[in-house]
């Protein structure tokens, strides 16, 4: 009977002890380290708290209790400082650290089980990362009942509850939404831009189309500020002025050499088949540190693994197909784009009706070819496969034909040719080979091909002669790489891997053929064929790299290193690419960015104005021709508002080893090519600014950036400083959208930039040679003179409309609204009095914009 009552007595007074612990409440406001907040605990609710110090001594935390009691407080450490806790007898509470587990998966969109990358897969205000490329995450979890959210800002919120014991693998599948403000971004505590260190093309940028009424992503990225056209009318982006060569422009991880059709109107990539494009600037992924301004990675849509989808785009200067969807049911899935420009298959039958009354007959037809595909498979859920291809390119045909109706019989032809090819075809492989470690190998080629070709024929009654000449330039390449991904810890993500490149180069071959046949007497026919050949040779990359991601409680350090050796035929040299970047949120709306990197660029694209033609050549260095380096030091400011978002940025490169065509030499395509190039010091320095605000149905963007490049190269400009091409001070543009209601939206943009540096001669005058009269032209510095300033207002409507059967987007607007004649080039021509003048010639007028979109 007594033992009865002493364990009553017991168990009575542990409820009793627990009950007034739970009974207790405080009100407590701390912030610091979590040793002085355990030790405020000891104090307050008279308890022992027993720890070890290595486990909460570098642990901060932010508690704001009014009237809570004990154990709502150590479940609120126990969550924001990954702890466990026991409590003994209700006088004494013991810490320890908890068990953690890896959840790694992938996101897709649910209806498609298309990957999404930059989605947040977030635990709680200290605990979250974002989907890559791929779609793939990996997150440290402890062991216990979790709640995850998992957001992205055309995506409905998913929440999705867990109980973890293990590691696990999720497949999380996100609902796509119709209207972009359902879900927001900058609602979220958790801001995406947390965790980048790239810029991207986002929703409102793709608001806007191209001229030829298609949403472009490439046109896109020259809304983010510190990139634009190299030229107006020219092809190519200048980022932080530096040449369309210094951009490594990425489809699925394959090079592709050249990205736009038609003088830059519009590039190669078409929206329907595009899933993502990240832009880097500051520093860039050490497996792509072999160019100076920029990494731009373009990510393809895998194809549709549940339904068979259908896009039609119909527009003014060219049209568009694409179809995606299952070859096996959430497994195996194609997607395949083709777009053509048909201005020549309209201008041809109008161009034979103006010449059935002319003797001189003249046709001219231009047009541009793009086809993508590729084939994902999904072998399981650690397993994916890849292909994907590339097609494309401009052609420009022009023939002449002349008849005589004279007594003197004969017949005059021309004919000429003008065009580029790209073609590409990558195979990949990512595999997860556990929770840890993620594997990619990929193999790729790559080829860019330029063709000429002129032709003259005279056909006379008693004989025939013709003379053609054909030019020919290129460059391809064989790529393969191997790379992982090792999540080490919560606090540290490391990369690592190698790979081989091999270059082959065309740069000039020249064929003549002189043909002369006489009716007559066959002794007095005769044919020539010479051909003039710079030999083509290889160069090769082997690479590898290493790098690492440090998490801290307020952002991360990147830190890395690639080692590149380039061989010739006759030397190989090593390279050290190191860099550094950091990114640290000050607070939840403010963010800090600062990169230091050193890369080397080891081909180039040197201009070749000799030939009559802007044609542009890929050659590699060599012996006598150093790698390009940069060093480069970039930062950014971030702020963000409310329903907005400020930035001002800063950049600072220095080049060595610029490369230069040497105007005093006679013909850079000589056997020994490399003595027309000659090098020097350039440096390039800005600030990027932007603001971005939406309300309700209105969006505003603004962009401005402040650029200088010059240049410092002995045997240019007498070995003075002067501004490159690529320097164009003052670029602003803005842009905004008004929603009239869910499928009408109204869009107007506005561009300025100031005009780019060109040479003109200085004087010339008049010589006679053999009694001929000569005019000689007098250059004295390069770059001598700056182009007016281009600018225009672009406007757009867009409709979008469900039927039956297929939804339509129609869109009407009109580009360059003011018809502001924006500078295309300069030259030196006569006034009415005979005299030499200064000329600008100006392309892209007001013009309008038509698109029809389909889709099934």
């Amino acid at each position: 009977m007594k033992k009865l009552i002493s364990i009553i007595f017991l168990l009575t007074s542990f409820l009793l002890q627990g009950q007034s612990l739970d009974q207790k409440l405080i009100t407590l406001n701390f912030s610091g380290n979590l040793v002085s907040l355990l030790d405020t605990i000891e104090t307050r609710f008279d308890v022992n708290v027993n720890y070890k110090l290595q486990f909460v001594e570098n642990k901060s935390i932010t508690l704001n209790c009014i009237d809570e009691s004990l154990p709502n407080i150590l479940k609120i450490i126990e969550d924001k400082c990954d702890l466990s806790y026991h409590v003994l007898d209700q006088t004494s509470i013991s810490f320890y650290p908890i068990q953690k587990h890896i959840i790694s998966g992938i996101v897709v969109e649910s209806g498609s089980s298309e990957r999404i990358s930059d989605a947040i897969i977030k635990l709680n205000n200290t605990t979250f990362t974002k989907s890559d490329e791929l779609g793939m995450f990996q997150i440290s979890v402890p062991n216990r009942q979790i709640t995850l959210d998992v957001y992205h800002p055309s995506h409905q919120i998913n929440n999705i509850q867990i109980k973890v014991n293990q590691n696990q693998y999720l497949i999380i599948r996100l609902k796509e939404v119709d209207d972009l403000a359902v879900v927001e971004i900058n609602s979220q505590e958790i801001n995406s831009n947390q965790l980048k260190d790239y810029e991207e093309t986002n929703a409102s940028h793709l608001l806007f189309p191209s001229l030829n009424g298609k949403i472009d992503a490439i046109n896109s990225i020259k809304l983010i500020s510190g990139i634009q056209n190299i030229s107006f009318g020219q092809q190519g982006l200048s980022v932080r002025g530096g040449g369309p060569d210094q951009n490594f422009i990425l489809v699925d991880g394959i090079p592709v050499y050249n990205t736009f059709h038609l003088l830059g109107l519009y590039s190669i990539f078409n929206s329907n088949i595009v899933n993502n494009v990240r832009v880097y600037k500051d520093v860039f992924p050490s497996k792509y540190s072999n160019r100076l301004s920029s990494v731009i990675d373009v990510g393809l849509n895998n194809g549709n693994k549940q339904k068979t989808e259908l896009f039609i785009d119909l527009g003014l200067l060219s049209s568009g197909i694409a179809v995606n969807g299952p070859i096996v049911k959430n497994k195996l899935s194609y997607s395949v784009s083709a777009r053509r420009t048909y201005l020549d298959i309209l201008v041809r039958p109008l161009q034979n009706i103006w010449d059935r009354s002319n003797a001189l007959k003249n046709k001219s037809y231009l047009w541009s070819l793009d086809i993508f595909g590729k084939i994902h498979y999904q072998i399981n859920e650690h397993n994916q496969l890849s292909l994907t291809s590339y097609y494309g390119g401009d052609q420009l045909n022009f023939t002449s034909k002349l008849n005589s109706n004279s007594s003197n019989q004969f017949q005059e032809k021309t004919k000429g040719a003008l065009g580029w090819r790209n073609t590409l075809v990558g195979i990949k492989w990512n595999s997860k080979i556990n929770a840890r470690l993620n594997l990619g190998t990929e193999a790729s080629f790559s080829s860019y091909n330029l063709n000429l070709l002129d032709e003259y024929i005279l056909e006379e009654e008693d004989n025939f002669s013709s003379n053609s000449s054909k030019f020919k330039s290129g460059i391809q390449e064989l790529r393969s790489a191997m790379d992982a991904t090792i999540y080490i810890n919560e606090k540290n993500l490391a990369k690592f891997g190698l790979g081989v490149t091999n270059y082959s180069f065309l740069p000039y071959e020249r064929s003549y053929n002189t043909r002369y046949e006489n009716y007559v007497s066959s002794n007095n026919s005769y044919e020539l064929d010479t051909v003039l050949l710079n030999s083509s040779f290889h160069t090769y990359e082997y690479y590898s790299f290493i790098e690492n991601k440090t998490y801290f409680s307020r952002g991360y350090l990147n830190y890395g290193i690639r080692f590149t050796q380039y061989s010739d035929e006759s030397d190989k040299v090593i390279y050290y690419q190191p860099k550094l970047y950091s990114l640290l949120n000050i607070t939840k709306n403010t963010q800090l960015r600062l990169g230091y990197s050193i890369t080397n660029q080891f081909i180039q694209l040197i201009p070749n104005n000799n030939l009559g033609l802007p044609i542009d050549l890929w050659l590699p260095v060599s012996n006598s021709l150093k790698s390009i380096t940069v060093n480069q030091l970039a930062g950014k400011f971030n702020h963000r508002i409310n329903n907005g978002n400020i930035s001002i940025g800063f950049f600072d490169k220095k080049f060595n080893h610029i490369a230069e065509y040497n105007l005093n030499t006679p013909n850079i395509l000589i056997q020994n090519w490399e003595s027309n190039i000659v090098q020097g010091i350039g440096k390039s320095y800005g600030i990027e600014t932007s603001f971005d605000y939406k309300f309700d149905n209105f969006s505003l963007n603004a962009v401005y950036t402040y650029c200088r490049s010059n240049r410092t190269i002995e045997g240019i400009n007498n070995g003075e400083r002067y501004y490159s091409k690529f320097d164009r001070p003052h670029d602003f543009s803005v842009w905004a959208s008004h929603s009239f209601s869910k499928n009408k939206k109204l869009m107007v943009s506005f561009n300025y930039i100031s005009g780019n540096p060109i040479t003109i001669p200085a004087g010339r005058y008049e010589t006679y040679i053999n009694d001929e009269r000569i005019i000689i032209e007098d250059f004295d510095e390069i770059n001598n003179f700056r182009l007016p300033a281009i600018h225009h207002v672009d406007v757009s409507y867009s409709v979008e409309k469900q039927h039956k059967k297929f939804n339509s987007t129609l869109v009407v607007g009109i580009y360059n609204v003011y018809n502001r004649f924006n500078p295309f080039m300069a030259f030196i021509g006569l006034n009415e009095n005979s005299e030499p003048v200064l000329k600008i010639r100006s392309l892209m007028p007001a013009l309008p914009i038509v698109k029809y979109a389909i889709k099934l």
